[in-house]
């Protein structure tokens, strides 16, 4: 069966800033990440352990990765720029010094429009997707794959998590 579990990452250190270095890429609280490692072992009681873990390349989204795959015993974490945080209402030109490396090295969307975002997340539910996984993304992200899936969710809290439907 089909257990494509989509996760909100942890609470963040502090809030999306873009006067403050790595302003947009906050790392997780100390906090965030034992509720990540709390929140692992509830989701493996629940579905059973994943195949893979699939993470947006922002550096909170991979702390979260990190403490899930520790307590699920997975050893790598891929990352997908599909996951990634919707930056469209940032008006940058660069991510330089408000992302770190491993980050930028992803190639974030930039500038992308609402419209754009949404488009991302209908390609995410139609591509082909492994069963047992979980991924790790932002709020507004995973509400609007679930939108796409045709289900009306609000933005997660904090390690908030949305099931894909069985496929």
């Amino acid at each position: 069966m089909d257990r494509r579990v989509y996760i909100r990452h942890g609470e963040k250190a502090y809030d999306n800033n873009l006067k403050r270095e790595y302003g947009l890429d906050p790392p997780l609280t100390p906090s965030g990440k034992e509720a990540a490692l709390a929140l692992a072992q509830e989701l493996i009681s629940k579905y059973g352990h994943p195949a893979r873990i699939v993470s947006s390349p922002f550096l909170r989204c991979r702390e979260t990765a990190a403490a899930l795959a520790q307590v699920a015993g997975i050893p790598d974490v891929e990352l997908d720029r599909e996951l990634g945080e919707y930056l469209g209402n940032k008006t940058v030109s660069t991510l330089e010094g408000l992302v770190r490396a491993e980050t930028l090295a992803a190639q974030p969307y930039i500038n992308e429009t609402f419209s754009q975002l949404c488009k991302r997340a209908l390609s995410h539910t139609q591509g082909q997707r492994p069963s047992s996984c979980w991924y790790v993304s932002h709020g507004l992200v995973i509400s609007r794959i679930a939108k796409a899936e045709g289900i009306n969710l609000a933005s997660p809290g904090y390690l908030g998590y949305h099931l894909s439907p069985a496929s």
